[in-house]
């Protein structure tokens, strides 16, 4: 499995841990006890070897040394612990060669801790306590035996604990390292695949992206999304789905190797970096990744899945931007892949223009989100004038301002919020917004529901009514803000609602137990049918307006606004025609006798509050 230039330590494992905690706490009694005990056998040979003061003076010393080791070991100070408990160890063994050259023998077996210390770095933790109890049982009665018989001896006494403790510290630094190299894995590697995580992912693109601007080299990123996963979550829940993220991880990874790198970037999303690639080489291992998912077969119970991909390449060189763009333009590639029909690989050209505007939505949709964050919607509204009798409307009608004041319309921003689900985000925002501000913006007369009561017509997209959530959010702020029956007739577009006719229809009838009406907009655009108009509880229908606009030059439009009105009427709905632009075609409409008519010619858009 690749994993890049990072460190890929094991996993961390409870039990081992705990087993090292035992170690250290039995080697940290065994120190508490030998050094204050060096220390006495030190100072009881003042009373039994003459002239011994001066070498007392220094074995004081190494002791007290070897204490500040101690400390800094039990401070975290690890290797300096043992670097200093190192040095005074050889220092005490040399002055044992040297007082007694007897000793020779002995101190090759005081060392030995010394020695394993570094074998120790290398070998199972659980050997450890073993070792440190064989090393003891050795050189205690060793040492003990030349403490009554000299100097040197005694220094030999230092010798042993001296060691004792330089094992602990080199001990204590493996197990901190280990620590630390299982928290370098954490925050580097995916939790669920093993894999590299996005952020580990983007710090390795990021030293491509410049070695690509520094070298002259080439390399490639291939951003993958799987097809059809979606059906695995939903028809098997998301045990499965993970299972089946864990077993492909494992699959490609075999597959990808040093020093290209594999990782998972989010959800069923996943990543590879090809080091020092042509195109035609990444476009030879996009195929190869591509077959691999084809070929790859997911059992769970007694289903089995067969998935694909889509696949986005983009190179890195040196005229690539930092890693958001080069991410995002892999992104925008792979999205093209799976517009096309998925199981595709889309290379990515600045000069595309379908990836253009791919790229124009994605930096809308981020302006979208931030123009919510920071309260930059604003509401228009437009007259839909009565023209039987009755009284007028309005449309509701939302619009975006920039950082700069200026007012965006929906056209630049609304394809974005579709395309990235961000609708009911805004239709949430309109909703709460219309029903919080009715009384403050209706005249007194209206308000109470008297009559004359006017009537806000709200958009809804059909990702909205698709929310199961959405139908409570709507009667909750209903109630919460006291709106009069009748003030409020959302629009739901034909599609939408042909796109779950019974979901939309349920939807209608729920709300219009609260009051509100409804209005099916831009009817005509789709593959109309007046045979759902008598399963759909609304109380209108909106002629879209293409038919609309040229119906005073067209007798085709004119016939077809004359029928849908026709039918209409005999189901008993309203009649709205927008789009009226002329006062021709406002004649035209009123020979017909539509109820409601619609446009620049009767009214402009002006902000709601200025009604």
């Amino acid at each position: 499995m690749s994993r890049g230039s990072l460190a890929t330590p094991m996993k961390p494992d409870v039990s081992e841990q705990n087993v090292e905690r035992r170690q250290i706490q039995l080697l940290a009694l065994l120190l508490r006890i030998l050094i204050p005990g060096g220390a006495i056998l030190a100072i009881a040979q003042l009373a039994f070897v003459p002239g011994f003061f001066p070498v007392f003076l220094v074995m004081m010393g190494a002791v007290a040394c070897l204490g500040i080791a101690f400390v800094l070991t039990r401070s975290g100070n690890y290797r300096l612990g043992a670097i200093l408990t190192a040095f005074i160890t050889l220092a005490t063994a040399l002055g044992s060669v040297f007082a007694q050259p007897g000793n020779t023998i002995a101190l090759a077996f005081l060392i030995l801790p010394v020695m394993f210390s570094s074998l120790f770095l290398r070998t199972r933790q659980t050997a450890i306590v073993a070792i440190t109890v064989v090393a003891i049982a050795m050189l205690l009665p060793i040492s003990v035996h030349f403490t009554y018989s000299g100097i040197g001896g005694s220094l030999a006494f230092l010798v042993v604990f001296g060691s004792l403790i330089t094992l602990e510290n080199w001990h204590r630094a493996h197990v901190e390292n280990d620590r630390r190299q299982k928290l370098l894995y954490a925050a580097t590697h995916d939790s669920l695949t093993g894999l590299l995580n996005r952020r580990a992912f983007e710090e390795e693109l990021n030293a491509l992206s410049e070695s690509a601007v520094n070298t002259s080299a080439v390399h490639a990123l291939l951003y993958l999304d799987l097809d059809e996963f979606k059906i695995v979550n939903d028809t098997c829940g998301h045990t499965a789905g993970d299972e089946l993220l864990r077993e492909l991880s494992l699959y490609l990874s075999e597959h990808v190797h040093a020093p290209d790198s594999l990782a998972r970037l989010g959800g069923d999303e996943f990543g590879v970096l090809l080091m020092n690639s042509t195109k035609d080489k990444a476009m030879a291992m996009a195929n190869v990744i591509r077959h691999l998912v084809s070929n790859f077969q997911f059992t769970w119970g007694e289903r089995t899945f067969r998935i694909g991909v889509s696949v986005g390449l983009v190179m890195i060189d040196r005229s690539s931007e930092g890693v958001g763009r080069i991410l995002s333009s892999a992104d925008e590639a792979c999205y093209a892949a799976k517009s096309g029909g998925g199981r595709r690989i889309y290379v990515y050209s600045e000069t595309d223009d379908l990836l253009a505007l791919r790229h124009k939505e994605m930096v809308a949709a981020a302006e979208i989100n931030q123009a919510v964050r920071e309260n930059r919607l604003a509401l228009y509204r437009q007259t839909i004038s009565a023209r039987r009798g009755g009284d007028d409307h309005y449309e509701v009608l939302l619009r975006l301002q920039s950082r700069t004041g200026e007012i965006q319309q929906p056209s630049t921003f609304i394809p974005a919020a579709e395309r990235f689900n961000l609708m009911p985000i805004l239709d949430r925002w309109v909703v709460d917004f219309v029903l919080k501000s009715f009384s403050s913006i209706c005249p007194d007369k209206w308000k109470n529901g008297r009559e004359g009561t006017p009537v806000f017509a709200v958009n809804l997209s059909g990702q909205s009514i698709s929310d199961e959530n959405f139908i409570d959010f709507i009667r909750d702020r209903l109630h919460k803000y006291g709106t009069p029956n009748g003030a409020i007739c959302f629009e739901i577009t034909e599609t939408a609602v042909v796109a779950n006719l019974d979901l939309a229809a349920n939807f209608m009838r729920e709300l219009r137990l609260e009051g509100c009406h409804f209005s099916l907009d831009d009817f005509g655009s789709g593959l109309s049918s007046f045979g759902y108009l008598k399963k759909l509880p609304v109380d209108s229908i909106k002629i879209d307006g293409q038919f609309v606009a040229r119906m005073h030059q067209s007798n085709a439009d004119r016939e077809i606004v004359r029928a849908i009105h026709s039918v209409s009427h005999a189901l008993g709905l309203k009649t709205v025609a927008e789009w009226v632009s002329s006062a021709e075609v406002l004649a035209e409409l009123d020979e017909i006798g539509l109820d409601f008519a619609q446009g620049f010619h009767i009214d402009e858009p002006q902000p709601l509050k200025s009604l």
